[in-house]
């Protein structure tokens, strides 16, 4: 925690001592661990990305960019209509 706040993230460790709030309570905060695992699966579906058969670095980080590309191309299309 304290290493996170050093480097200015804002930390969402819960105390060990302190008891969880109930569901119910307002000032509960959801987990937002989800976020970053639902774009790691969303990369994931992406061959190249997810075995790296690119050896280069610059060329896996295209395969990378190709693939952020198609999904928020996809993501547009999908809220546009």
């Amino acid at each position: 925690r304290q290493a996170a706040e050093a480097r200015g993230y804002i930390p969402h460790i819960p105390d060990k001592d302190a008891p969880l709030p109930a569901p119910t309570d307002p000032n509960r905060h959801p987990p937002r661990r989800w976020v970053v695992e639902v774009a790691h699966s969303w990369f994931n579906r992406f061959r190249g990305v997810l075995i790296r058969w690119a050896k280069l670095s610059h060329s896996y980080l295209g395969f990378v960019q190709i693939a952020a590309c198609l999904i928020v191309g996809r993501k547009l299309l999908t809220f546009s209509g």
